[in-house]
């Protein structure tokens, strides 16, 4: 974990937690083969200030940044009928800037993002139910940072095509040659009329969806598939134990 000032004060300003550099420790401690099948991109990184290589990480990161605890609220939020969610098209976000830098900016994307949001914070008013995946996208765009709504709009959440845009420089696990016995993970399809699977043993549509999705953009769909796992457990309630710095541990989802 960095103690620079310059790293600390920007991750402080977003509020994102300190731990999340951990994290990013251990991928790049998990996979020490990158430096000799990705070293443009190790040493970009290993070059850099904290701050520069933390930012030059997270341009080609698909996932929403780990927040301090309590900043996305946990459970159901229910928002006043005079509520106005803030509009991503409308808003400057430094991280979002640089995301786009160089390529055309999603205003396309963000527009659909605050229509899905808008209709979100109705829905409760109106006596619908919204699923779990759709309160999360609420909570990012209001809660969070913009970068991180469009990230889990565009790789967690929607369900249409959309080309997807996996900077070639950050894809870097993909130059990892493969074990020889390696075979990525296939969508299997539902069956239907006398072919369907019993309950309990159904695919998860949208699971195979973003996979397929995934595979096209030549990125590994193992990670699609771990991420619905991970969030599988945690709506069944479990929690994972997480290692703090001190050697103390607790759960968390």
């Amino acid at each position: 974990m960095s103690d620079d000032p310059d790293l600390l004060e920007h991750l402080t300003k977003r509020r994102v937690s300190p731990g999340f550099l951990f994290e990013i420790d251990q991928f790049l401690g998990a996979h020490p083969e990158l430096l000799e099948y990705a070293p443009a991109f190790v040493e970009e990184f290993n070059s850099a200030s904290p701050l520069r290589a933390y930012k030059h990480f997270l341009k080609g990161y698909t996932r929403p940044a780990r927040y301090i605890r309590g900043v996305i609220p946990g459970g159901e939020v229910t928002f006043t009928a005079d509520f106005q969610p803030p509009g991503l098209t409308k808003a400057y976000d430094e991280e979002l800037t640089e995301l786009f830098d160089g390529y055309e900016y999603r205003y396309d994307i963000l527009e659909r993002i605050d229509r899905d949001v808008h209709d979100a914070c109705e829905e409760p008013r109106a006596g619908m139910l919204t699923p779990h995946r759709r309160r999360r996208l609420v909570l990012y765009a209001v809660f969070g940072n913009p970068v991180d709504a469009f990230k889990y709009y565009e790789y967690n959440y929607q369900t249409e095509w959309l080309a997807h845009r996996y900077l070639p420089e950050h894809v870097v696990l993909s130059e990892i040659p493969k074990p020889e016995d390696y075979t990525e993970p296939e969508p299997i399809v539902l069956g239907s009329g006398n072919g369907r699977k019993p309950e309990g043993q159904r695919d998860h549509n949208s699971t195979r969806l973003r996979m397929e999705r995934t595979k096209n953009q030549g990125v590994d769909a193992i990670e699609v598939l771990l991420d619905d796992f991970v969030s599988h457990l945690v709506r069944k309630g479990l929690k994972r134990v997480v290692r703090r710095h001190g050697g103390e541990s607790t759960a968390s989802h």
